[in-house]
């Protein structure tokens, strides 16, 4: 597995604003290409993604220096040697690069190269991406499609609206095809849009296609979604819940949680999320707390221990963050993102602690994406339940649902529906 060409591009992500793509190519003449998503709402401990910080270019979110310096840095030390599969090659960027936080080459450049040539590795053996995986790390073939969990009303750093909570999504409940869940989802959505507009609100999506209307309480946004839900036909409670991402870091202020216009503290505030879980159906909550604030993430996994509590600032998909949760009995859940973390192999290992300790596994795109479907791939290969793509709007959210789609359909393999 000897590479012979290495090459990085400046793309755009889908917010405009500057990505990397990764090329690999082996000797051989496989090719394998990756686009990098990159965040809009980032923990502090994330693996740093770098940037050239020029003003004159993009506004300072510019890559040309960092992609040059690390493209030259790379391909001194990377074309020649046999590296037997990605992990490998994992291996010797991180001896490269030399920083706990990808400091030096940055993790958006080390995780192009990781996945391009993964996917090369796939191209050399003449098998999907997926298939190649799941080959490799020696894993079971997949018998069930992840659930989605799909973004419908965006608030925090994803709006310019009165709303805390970042993300208020639909959560399947009953077994259905894949391609079912994503009907009923759709379905609903589309009937929320109805009501958005009947009501004088906004139905102009953001980032991560959610509709980001303009309204006066987070009881609001459960009101109108029960109401969408019911009007489009289905059963609130059966055949959908309801799943946050709170995104916290981002509206604690001065020791308290600022949610509706109240500065809480945090025993106060997650009761204000306890009544919520109580009137409505709520499945998952992520991020209900702050990132480095492990007292509060144990009260609030204890307290609302009828959800899955999904970490997401607070692990970054890093094993030893997770590693440090699980001794304090934080979260019961992760959210998979590997350009947290910066390779494929740190992903694989962080999802392999969680298993081992029983947390579930959800999948996760960026608010800044584009419209390669290696996300949807990785999570089916990792039999993942659960995926969180953005909303059933905007292309570089849907292909990556329209690829499970393709796997549902395709007959390929005997799956059963969760």
């Amino acid at each position: 597995m000897r590479i012979k060409q290495l090459r990085f591009s400046e793309i755009l992500d889908s917010r405009g604003i500057p990505t990397v793509q990764g090329m690999v190519m082996l000797e051989s003449g496989a090719l394998g290409v990756m686009e990098v998503p990159s965040g809009k709402s980032v923990g502090t401990h994330e693996a740093l993604e770098k940037r050239d910080i020029n003003l004159s270019r993009y506004h300072g979110k510019g890559l040309q220096q960092c992609l040059e310096f690390a493209q030259n840095t790379l391909r001194d030390h990377l074309i020649g040697p046999d590296f037997q599969d990605f992990r490998a090659l994992d291996v010797r960027m991180l001896e490269i690069d030399g920083t706990p936080q990808k400091s030096n080459l940055g993790a958006n450049f080390i995780l192009a190269i990781s996945g391009a040539f993964a996917r090369a590795c796939a191209n050399h053996y003449r098998t999907s991406f997926h298939r190649y995986l799941i080959n490799i790390l020696d894993m079971p073939s997949p018998t069930f499609l992840p659930k989605p969990m799909v973004n419908v009303i965006n608030g925090g750093e994803h709006a310019d609206n009165n709303l805390a909570i970042q993300e208020f999504m639909l959560m399947p409940i009953k077994k259905r095809d894949f391609c079912e869940y994503i009907r009923m989802l759709s379905e609903i959505f589309h009937v929320l849009k109805k009501l958005l507009h009947k009501q004088g609100l906004s139905t102009n999506v953001g980032d991560e296609g959610g509709f980001a209307p303009l309204l006066k309480h987070t009881q609001n946004v459960f009101e109108v979604l029960s109401q969408a839900t019911e009007l489009a036909g289905y059963s609130l409670g059966e055949d959908v819940g309801f799943a946050l991402d709170c995104a916290a870091n981002h509206f604690y202020k001065d020791d308290r949680y600022i949610l509706d216009q109240e500065a809480l503290k945090v025993s106060e505030y997650i009761d204000v999320l306890k009544y919520f879980c109580e009137q409505y159906p709520i499945l998952s909550i992520e991020d209900p707390i702050v990132e480095d604030d492990f007292d509060g993430w144990a009260l609030a996994t204890k307290r609302l221990s009828d959800c899955m509590i999904v970490g997401d600032d607070v692990f970054v998909t890093q094993q030893q963050r997770l590693r440090r949760g699980i001794a304090s009995k934080v979260a019961n859940a992760i959210l998979i993102k590997p350009n947290q973390v910066g390779t494929l192999t740190e992903t694989l290992q962080a999802i392999d602690v969680a298993r081992q300790y029983e947390y579930d596994i959800v999948v996760s795109h960026r608010s800044g994406e584009t419209t390669d479907t290696f996300i949807a791939d990785f999570a089916y290969a990792v039999s993942a339940p659960y995926v969180k793509f953005g909303s059933v709007s905007r292309g570089e959210r849907v292909c990556k649902y329209n690829r499970l789609c393709e796997f549902a359909s395709s007959g390929s393999s005997a799956v059963e529906w969760v």
